[in-house]
């Protein structure tokens, strides 16, 4: 009979997530993943690939709550003002979180490049202003 799975994708993600919000993405290693979740390397390298799959998945993951709470701000009554607080609430409130999103993986070509690759909501920015 095989053994039950017992770190599943969704808690290496949840894990990896705690250590960067914790401490910043250098806290992002095997090892101090398999000592939060009591595993071995094994467990995220199956789920992974690789530990620079995890900083992927952590990446995609922080894009996801970025694009959730910033995008919240084009709700409040003017929509541009309510999109740049929000900004900066979740630099505040993440801040290892945003530097990873706004670190970017290589050059942009231009600064417009990096707004649109990093910051994004550039269609909302231009219709609420």
């Amino acid at each position: 009979m095989a053994r039950p799975v017992t770190v599943t994708k969704e808690r290496i993600l949840s894990a990896a997530l705690d250590l960067v919000r914790s401490g910043g993405p250098s806290l992002l290693t095997a090892r101090n993943l398999c000592a939060r979740l009591g595993c071995g390397a094994s467990a995220i390298f199956s789920s992974f690939g690789s530990i620079q799959g995890v900083r992927d998945a952590v990446r995609a993951e922080a894009r996801k709550l970025y694009r959730k709470r910033v995008g919240d701000g084009f709700a409040l009554n003017t929509p541009f003002r309510g999109f740049g607080i929000a900004f900066i609430w979740f630099a505040m409130d993440e801040p290892y979180l945003f530097s990873m999103i706004m670190e970017p993986q290589s050059q942009p070509a231009s600064y417009m490049d990096f707004i649109d690759s990093h910051v994004g909501f550039k269609a909302e920015c231009l219709s609420a202003i």
